[in-house]
């Protein structure tokens, strides 16, 4: 990381930024998980490499003493592979599990039955196959007007052109596409943006924040493409013409759009208190692989999951209402209640069509049709102390509630391994009613040397101590029918409470993270930090996932499930916790 300002004149500045990281892992803390049938052959299990790059060029200039403006160009590129062995999918080689191999005898006549495997893959490489990179260019406009009267004016724009690839490929060996089982493969060129105006009113200590946000997007030439082409099976004619419904030709594409109000007003009651409400809508681009899977793709899956041309962007109603009481020059509370109305989430439906040349048939398909309600309440508290102590609490008590935790149910009832969707309103996954954090932080930077009860204190240095407890993850427990006692295991028979998905909650968490800073010299021109921290102080287990049975981290000893018999257990799943402690060393230098 690192940055460079220039102040040119007073009222010229130009500076830059950078931003690197890479994450090299086997997926143990990532979306993918660790699977532990490739233990034997852990080298032929996926490499995860994930990086970005984000860059910023912003250009501040005053007009006068009322009017300034910023422009911001920024990249922001970021990419992720998994891959066995930096190989290419088609140099997979299947995987197998054949050994050992037992024999035992049936009846007298002399037949054999032969038992091959033990639950874990012998040979053969992990099935993924994924590249995805996604080249994003933004440029930002803000300019602020402050008048001699009541009123203060802030209009902007933001426009951003991406470039991203995706090729997803699962079981390379099968089939005769040389892509395997299931595979996906686009590269396309969407862009997005907004206006916005915004009016600053004080009037006898009120103030009131009015705006207005209208947010653009083009999803670009691969859609058009793909709804001009009347070939293609997986976009309806009813899809073809909602697209055109809904969208507007401009420069030559389609584009869609939105607005969004905004209300913000504080008025102060007492010398120390403040009341505040803000109203909003927000809005938030449907993820891309929603819009843009497999709608070119004739893969050989039995159930394929196809994204929809005519999703519309997710979109948030927000209510808050909230107090502020200073107690004195060092310390203030916050009190605040707050009720997001969330809807047009993503979600599958089974589609049913008709086709001149395929006859009757029926997709799996992305729509907008879910929806989800946060209701909570939040109390903060910041606290000074003396010269080199400040503090500061959160706790927070919420409720999240919808109509599904993830947009895949309709396929996972087509495969068999959701009973049904859900159809009323229920906990969503996510939700996470209590959650109580604090930050305490020390900083010494003194002309001279500071000294604590006549003693010297090191000067120059800094510290965070970070804590957080909050409410276990929600699952979905299972009700026990039945057990069965095998070679020193107790595994469990039951049926999900899919009618109550995600009402229950797990042991509450906590977690404990400090960082010390210490300067290392300073001049005019340049300067040079080191930095150590360590998180998860007292190395907390904090479950991945949960035993639908028990309500607990799965650990060896404990009971599971009777469809992990004839599978590597999960209380050996070395990825079965989240992060351990973690020791991290470095060094920041600026100039």
């Amino acid at each position: 990381m690192s940055k460079l300002t220039w102040k040119i004149t007073p009222i010229h500045k130009f500076s830059i930024s950078q931003n690197n990281s890479l994450n090299i892992n086997p997926g143990y803390f990532s979306s993918w998980r660790y699977e532990d049938e490739y233990q034997k052959i852990l080298d032929n299990y996926l490499t995860v490499t994930k990086g970005s790059y984000v860059t910023n060029l912003i250009w501040n200039h005053t007009l006068s003493s009322r009017m300034f403006y910023e422009v911001n160009l920024g990249r922001y590129l970021t990419y992720e592979h998994a891959a066995v062995q930096n190989k290419w999918w088609y140099e997979y080689t299947e995987t197998l599990d054949l050994c050992p191999v037992e024999y035992s005898h049936i009846n007298e006549d002399g037949d054999i039955r032969i038992f091959q495997g033990d639950e874990y893959w012998d040979s053969g490489d992990e099935p993924h196959w994924y590249d995805y990179y996604s080249n994003n260019w933004s440029l930002d406009l803000d300019i602020s007007y402050i008048t001699s009267s009541r009123h203060s004016y802030k209009a902007g724009f933001e426009a951003k052109y991406t470039e991203m690839q995706v090729i997803d490929i699962y079981k390379p060996w099968i089939g005769t596409s040389g892509l395997g089982e299931s595979w996906d493969m686009y590269k396309v060129y969407p862009n997005n943006g907004a206006f916005y105006i915004q009016d600053r009113i004080v009037f006898e200590g009120m103030i009131a924040n009015i705006g207005l946000r209208y947010d653009y997007w083009f999803p670009g030439k691969y859609i058009e493409d793909a709804i001009a082409n009347e070939e293609l099976y997986t976009i309806t004619d009813a899809g073809r013409e909602l697209f055109m419904d809904e969208t507007i030709k401009l420069f030559g594409h389609r584009v869609k759009g939105h607005f969004s109000p905004r209300l913000g007003i504080s008025h102060p009651v007492t010398d120390n208190d403040v009341l505040y409400f803000n109203y909003g809508h927000f809005s938030q681009l449907p993820t891309y692989k929603y819009v843009y899977a497999k709608l070119n793709s004739n893969a050989e899956a039995t159930y394929n999951l196809i994204g929809n041309p005519n999703l519309n962007p997710k979109t948030t109603v927000s209510y808050e209402l909230g107090i502020k009481h200073k107690f004195n020059e060092n310390s203030a509370v916050e009190f605040k209640a707050y009720y997001k109305d969330m809807f047009n989430y993503e979600t599958s439906q089974r589609i049913t069509t008709y086709n001149p040349k395929l006859g009757r048939y029926s997709l799996i398909m992305y729509v907008n049709m879910d929806y989800a309600r946060s209701r909570g309440l939040e109390l903060i508290f910041r606290q000074r102390y003396g010269r080199y102590f400040t503090g500061d609490m959160n706790a927070s008590y919420s409720i999240v509630t919808g109509k599904s935790s993830t947009p895949n149910d309709n396929l996972l009832v087509a495969a068999g391994r959701l009973d049904a969707k859900p159809i009323g309103e229920n906990y969503l996954r996510w939700d996470q009613p209590l959650s109580i954090g604090g930050n305490f932080r020390v900083k010494v930077y003194e002309k001279t040397s500071p000294r604590l009860f006549g003693f010297p204190m090191p000067n120059n240095w800094g510290a965070t101590l970070h804590f957080e407890f909050e409410s276990g993850r929600r699952y979905t427990a299972n009700t026990i029918l039945d057990s069965v006692y095998s070679e020193g295991q107790l595994y469990l028979i039951g049926v999900s409470e899919s009618d109550k998905p995600y009402s229950k909650i797990a042991d509450y968490i906590s977690r404990l993270d400090i960082k010390i800073h210490k300067q290392v010299f300073q001049n005019e021109r340049q300067y040079l930090d080191m930095f150590f921290e360590i998180r998860n102080v007292f190395d907390t287990k904090i479950p991945a996932y949960i035993n639908p049975f028990t309500g607990e981290a799965y650990d060896p000893g404990e009971p599971i499930s009777y469809s992990y018999i004839n599978r590597p257990s999960p209380n050996e799943n070395p990825s079965r916790y989240k992060r351990p402690r973690t020791l991290i060393f470095g060094f920041s230098y600026g100039f």
